[in-house]
């Protein structure tokens, strides 16, 4: 389908997420969008180079889950990096991260959701206490769970 019968709605911005959008963006999705007169923002877990430009980058390493180390990581400026945070994350690691990634970058901690009450508290008050010696860093929060969308 071409762009403007995907767009009924007149919307400019296009984020690409899921997965890892890095596997599937390339030059020519890249010309199109912006052809189109499209703003591409991507949230990427940061193990791949992009392969094309975005307008807005954030990058969410996924370190819980893909066990990577810190220098498995491609490093790249990003506009916003957004790290969750859960029992085991060491704050030095988030520090580090920051730093590799972009000093300037927007700083985003999440706190894991668990599935567990009192789990999921101690990791909030984690992430609070963190921002809290870290003014540098801002909460994010994972809305639709909070209000229970499904």
């Amino acid at each position: 389908a071409k762009m403007q019968e995907v767009n009924t709605g007149g919307c400019r911005l296009c984020v690409l997420t899921g997965g890892e959008p890095t596997l599937q963006y390339d030059e020519e999705l890249e010309h199109r969008l912006h052809r189109a007169g499209y703003t591409i923002n991507m949230e990427s877990n940061g193990t791949l180079p992009l392969p094309a430009p975005v307008d807005y980058l954030t990058v969410s390493p996924k370190l819980q889950w893909t066990k990577l180390a810190l220098d498995e990581l491609t490093y790249q400026a990003c506009d916003e990096l957004k790290v969750v945070m859960d029992m085991d994350t060491k704050i030095n690691d988030l520090l580090s991260l920051a730093e590799k990634f972009n000093p300037d970058a927007n700083l985003y901690i999440q706190p894991c959701d668990t599935g567990y009450i009192k789990t999921n508290k101690e990791i909030i008050e984690r992430c609070i206490d963190f921002i809290k010696r870290h003014p540098e860093w801002s909460l994010s929060l994972q809305q639709q769970k909070i209000i229970n969308v499904r």
